[in-house]
């Protein structure tokens, strides 16, 4: 049985973990895109490689956000519940003392809503800032 010579290239390309991908992409495409990496100065595979990061990066950074988005919305259908319940008291109850202990609590939860909601925002603009940087890391940049 006659054995198979591998090629030093295809050695180093096991070793350095590269593999040989093949897309169909339409021809004025790839010539635009190729054009455009000459003039950044850029190869085509290594800003391939770049906005394949970036996607992927930007992917979790969704799956993350919506974990955390998911997480502060179900905390607001809670305090929403709870303000419900507490108006609900309110209607029912008679004592005038008890009238106003409740409506303090429902001030303290709407407290606890208003917080949640500023928590909400700063949550979505720490995440917008990420994105927008991961879509900066994506555009094509010279080589050094």
């Amino acid at each position: 049985m006659e054995e198979k010579k591998i090629r030093p290239q295809d050695r180093w390309n096991a070793k350095a973990g590269l593999i040989s991908k093949s897309y169909k992409l339409k021809r004025e495409v790839t010539e635009q895109f190729a054009k455009a990496c000459e003039e950044e100065g850029v190869s085509q595979a290594g800003q391939i490689t770049k906005m394949m990061k970036g996607f992927i990066n930007r992917k979790e950074i969704e799956k993350e956000y919506a974990e955390m988005h998911s997480g502060i919305g179900d905390c607001l259908v809670s305090v929403n519940a709870v303000i419900f319940q507490l108006k609900k008291m309110l209607e029912d109850v008679q004592s005038e003392e008890l009238k106003i202990k409740i409506e303090e609590r429902i001030n303290e939860v709407f407290i606890v809503k208003d917080n949640l909601m500023e928590h909400n925002k700063r949550v979505y603009d720490f995440y917008n800032k990420i994105w927008q940087q991961v879509d900066a890391d994506s555009e094509p940049s010279a080589s050094p």
